[in-house]
């Protein structure tokens, strides 16, 4: 009963091992479940496993109608990315019904601030932006909606732009640099492309700086799609 996932004759208690948050200095283990339905063994073979990622056993047997743990390690230092990140973990097995599997593994990287000095966090770029909210009104569907959000840097070093990200692929951004001096800006540009979209509409831009006090941001877009 606890094997709620089938993919084929291979069960699982999740197909999504959520690691949460990792700092970009920090190493996570937890254990991942098999368990095989099958009347014969089943091979798993765990295939082109990325450099951040971990398994205690890449290649075992599963005996008919037995479980089978392995330890997945998550290497937060060696991901080179922000924020909630998913990875797709491919299985190739001899299982007669599919024999090639999938899961996810997925961790949310935040920047590690512990180890700077009370010296460097006062020296640290400090995030400001014009308004972290755009409504532009009404338009009709097809409409390509355009803005300018204005990102300054008030503090005493490189405000660096780790990741921004739009929560859809209708919106595109234009950004001309990833590093802001102090006492600099620049214009983050975004466009919503409204093509088959009516009615209320939200969109978002997350912002990953290294700011230690702000070092999270997120832009709205609101508004509503008239039908053409």
């Amino acid at each position: 009963d606890n094997y709620v996932q089938s993919i084929g004759n291979l069960k699982l208690k999740t197909n999504h091992l959520a690691f949460n948050q990792i700092k970009n200095t920090e190493t996570k283990a937890d254990t991942f479940w098999f368990f095989n339905s099958a009347k014969s063994k089943m091979k798993i073979t765990f295939d082109k496993l990325p450099e951040w990622i971990n398994v205690s056993e890449a290649d075992f047997v599963i005996k008919p109608k037995s479980e089978k743990y392995v330890i997945i390690t998550y290497f937060g230092n060696k991901r080179n990315d922000w924020g909630l990140i998913f990875d797709k973990i491919h299985l190739k097995t001899n299982d007669v019904t599919l024999k090639e599997k999938t899961f996810f593994v997925s961790a949310q990287i935040d920047e590690d601030f512990s180890l700077l000095s009370k010296e460097t966090l006062s020296d640290a770029p400090q995030i400001s932006v014009d308004n972290t909210d755009y409504n532009f009104g009404e338009v009709r569907e097809g409409s390509s909606v355009k803005h300018d959000f204005i990102i300054s840097n008030k503090g005493k070093s490189d405000l660096i732009l780790r990741k921004i990200q739009a929560s859809c692929g209708c919106t595109t951004l234009q950004t001309p640099t990833n590093v802001i001096k102090p006492g600099e800006s620049i214009a983050i540009t975004a466009y919503f492309m409204t093509s088959g979209r009516q009615g209320e509409q939200h969109k978002t831009i997350s912002i990953i700086t290294n700011d230690p006090a702000k070092p999270f941001i997120m832009l709205n877009i609101i508004g509503n799609i008239l039908p053409f």
